[in-house]
């Protein structure tokens, strides 16, 4: 083989190999974004302990990203052997950030009792602990039912 032989070989690998990084790189552009990285606490079922789970969450249909994380929240656990916060069921009515507030109303399902979830003020607590944990910006969280102030958790 003559050494410009060798040097159309290389080079014709040289742009294989750069198309194939040009179009790996586009398809995880497009296609790769799994979006930010969460952390959730829940309680474990068979102990008193809390939990920590993480996912990844990306806006979807132009939510900002409280908003997708409340709603993740609210799916309740991932892992075995954790209670979600509240009662299935419960949904958020509306929820909106301003300045360092964060609003929630939920509606009435979070007031039923169930052997599932964690007791209502464990997980007005733990949703409390989830938001400030991951949203440093927010200072404060407003909880509702069906637009009446829920009691003061510390």
């Amino acid at each position: 083989m003559s050494t410009t032989e060798f040097w159309k070989k290389k080079v014709q690998l040289l742009g294989w190999l750069s198309l194939l990084f040009i179009i790996s790189l586009l398809s995880w552009k497009v296609f790769g974004n799994t979006g930010k990285r969460y952390i959730f606490f829940f309680k474990s079922s068979d102990t008193t302990s809390v939990m920590q789970e993480s996912r990844y969450i990306r806006p979807i249909n132009g939510k900002n990203m409280v908003v997708a994380y409340v709603d993740e929240l609210l799916l309740g656990p991932q892992m075995e052997r954790c209670r979600p916060l509240f009662a299935a069921g419960t949904k958020v009515l509306s929820c909106f950030e301003h300045d360092d507030t964060l609003y929630v109303n939920f509606n009435d399902a979070i007031l039923k009792d169930s052997s599932e979830a964690v007791t209502i003020m464990e997980g007005t607590k733990l949703f409390q602990d989830n938001i400030r944990k991951n949203f440093v910006n927010i200072k404060v969280v407003e909880m509702f039912v069906e637009g009446i102030k829920m009691y003061e958790v510390n």
